[in-house]
Parts: C-alpha cells; sequence; structure tokens
C-alpha cells in the first residue's frame, strides 16, 4: 500500500488494495429515491402549516418526482446512445 501525505492540506491518500472499503458507491435509482424523499421532506415543512398537510404534501411530490424521473427515464430510453 502506498501512502501519499499532504500535510499542508492535512490530507493523506491511500493507493493499493487496501482502499477498496473506502469507496462508497450508490447506483443511480437508490440516489433518485434519496434526494427526492430529502427534498419532498423539505418542501412539505416550509410549505404548509398543519402536519397533516405538510405530510399530504410531501407524498405528491415525492410521487411526482419519482413518476416524473421514471417517464423521463423511459423517453430518454427510446434515444441511441
Amino acid at each position: 500500500m502506498d501512502v501519499y501525505e499532504r500535510p499542508d492540506v492535512g490530507l493523506t491518500l491511500l493507493e493499493g488494495p487496501d482502499r477498496s472499503h473506502q469507496n462508497m458507491a450508490i447506483s443511480h435509482f437508490p440516489a433518485m429515491l434519496l434526494f427526492s424523499f430529502l427534498t419532498s421532506v423539505v418542501f412539505g415543512v416550509i410549505s404548509k402549516d398543519s402536519p397533516r398537510d405538510r405530510l399530504i404534501y410531501a407524498a405528491k411530490s415525492f410521487g411526482m418526482f419519482i413518476g416524473i424521473a421514471l417517464l423521463l427515464g423511459w423517453v430518454m430510453y427510446s434515444f441511441p446512445r
């Protein structure tokens, strides 16, 4: 394992086989779900007054995020790569 230290910026870079456990990879679909959920929660909190209205608005916006993303993915699938 090679270690490169940059004390001027407080950084240590690891290279080699021991670095594989440090990678955090998330695919597109879970990233979309996470973004949609967090954004919907924020929209619900800042947009409505009562907790019931917040929950309904957040659920609707989450559904719209996912539905539109899936629809756009389906439309873009027909285009050549």
